[in-house]
């Protein structure tokens, strides 16, 4: 553990995102009962002692805490993710009942429409000045509850409604059209006449929820807003912003009619499936779409984008019929409720594996190493193999490294003469054709290792077996 502290006062307190600044800060965003954050003095508002939400921005090993602020209003308020700019200023987006008391600096929408609004504000480098705010809403409830920030520096968010009458955007606008200059005595003059574009879903879908993707500028201007569903609900849990611009979201439905392109071979799989979907930048229409899923219940909980414009996803399944994609990969359930994880594209799934041990192992957050290997944290019940549980519940961090290397030369047990030259050889599956090695020595049953050589862009290496000292 590099570094660690606790995060909250003296009630209860929920970290619900956080987010790495390109200077290294650390920023945290959630919901407390505190009133004695580690705010900004006179800048950072005030806890109400119910539910607030809040921001916290820390030094980069944790020893500091930079500046905060409480985003809490007359009712209950939300911070549910965060994401960060590349100058440093943070994007928070979450749920609010709250129809004052909340920072207004101005935004697309300044007044509560009634139930949850979405909301998303833009909170400067110091941690605790809001540079703009934004309702989003209407007569039902609305969350936003995750974000990516594009190339322009604006806000991309995902979460869910259950109003049928949301502003979209963009939408066709009446215009007067002149006839070429008839006298109106004689018939002439002209009429209405519709131009511009609709957004890509402008009607709710029905079923206990919809999805909903919108784009907020810096300055809370609102750029796109759709729907995203079908008849079933919708759940979003990771929004991205791919090579191009695109919005593209990972999250779970029950609608066997959620929006797929025409001539999409992957059907709906059972009860519940996970859903990818991108809808192009100006949100006027989809690029792609696909299930991800079996016949049983299958919930998306995390999701990045790969260099390669692939995204990586997790969850959890209670299907049995899964298909095992790649080296390593299996669908055999060790006990209990199973996560997943999945490298998938617009046309294949490239890799796909469950993840789980003893009992329910549930990953809800997912990355990638510089190497493209996958950390998954979430929660578990099992036995964990390098350690006893402690207590009902706890926490876990794992990494999936993908590829296969098998040893094969000098024959394991065998004996080797020192002063000898041994040619150490092995050989790979799936591993990148411009990966490097290293071959390390252990004397000691692999308690303790030696390094011998690395960089190895061979699958060989030539060992001189060394004198032992007398």
């Amino acid at each position: 553990v590099l570094a660690f502290t606790y995060v909250g006062g003296s009630e209860n307190d929920r970290v619900n995102g956080i987010a790495i600044a390109p200077n290294g800060d650390i920023w945290v965003a959630g919901t407390t009962s505190s009133t004695n954050l580690p705010t900004t003095p006179s800048k950072g508002g005030a806890g109400t002692g119910t539910d607030d939400g809040f921001v916290l921005k820390f030094s980069s090993t944790l020893d500091k805490v930079i500046g905060g602020r409480y985003l809490a209003g007359a009712a209950a308020d939300e911070a549910l993710a965060i994401a960060c700019r590349n100058d440093n200023v943070a994007v928070i987006c979450g749920r609010t009942k709250s129809d004052k008391g909340l920072p207004n600096p101005g935004g697309h929408d300044q007044t509560h429409n009634g139930g949850w609004d979405g909301f998303v504000a833009v909170i400067a480098t110091n941690g605790a000045d809001v540079e703009s705010f934004s309702y989003y809403g209407s007569t039902g409830d609305e969350a936003f509850t995750t974000v990516a920030i594009d190339v322009e520096g604006a806000a991309v968010v995902a979460g869910t409604t259950t109003s049928n009458d949301l502003e979209t955007i963009p939408k066709k606008t009446l215009v007067w059209v002149e006839d070429g200059g008839r006298d109106p005595y004689y018939g002439g003059g002209g009429g209405w006449k519709e131009v511009g574009d609709d957004a890509f879903d402008k009607e709710y879908n029905g079923g206990p929820n919809d999805a909903l993707l919108c784009r907020f500028m810096g300055d809370g201007a609102l750029k796109i807003a759709t729907y995203v569903g079908g008849s079933g609900e919708e759940s979003p849990a990771s929004v991205m912003v791919d090579a191009d611009h695109h919005p593209v979201i990972v999250g779970t439905t029950t609608s066997a009619n959620f929006p797929m392109p025409a001539g999409s071979s992957v059907p709906f799989g059972g009860k519940q499936d996970v859903f990818l979907i991108s809808i192009n930048r100006e949100g006027l229409a989809q690029r792609y779409g696909r299930f991800v899923g079996g016949e049983e219940v299958d919930i998306a909980t995390s999701a990045v984008m790969m260099a390669n414009g692939n995204v990586m996803m997790t969850g959890t399944t209670t299907s049995t019929d899964l298909a095992t994609v790649g080296v390593g990969s299996t669908r055999v359930s060790e006990g209990g409720l199973d996560g997943f994880v999945a490298n998938v594209n617009s046309q294949d799934v490239k890799f796909m594996s469950l993840v789980g041990w003893s009992a329910d192992d549930t990953p809800t957050c997912i990355a990638l190493d510089t190497d493209g290997n996958v950390l998954l944290a979430g929660t578990t019940l099992s036995d964990l193999p390098d350690g006893k549980r402690i207590g009902p519940s706890q926490s876990f961090v794992a990494k999936r490294v993908f590829g296969l290397l098998e040893y094969r030369t000098p024959t394991a047990g065998g004996a080797v003469c020192t002063g000898t030259t041994q040619n150490v050889t092995w050989t790979t599956n799936d591993i990148a054709a411009t990966a490097t090695y290293a071959v390390e020595t252990s004397g000691d049953d692999g308690a303790t290792w030696t390094a011998v050589a690395s960089a190895l862009k061979s699958k060989s290496y030539q060992w001189k077996v060394p004198t032992p000292p007398t």
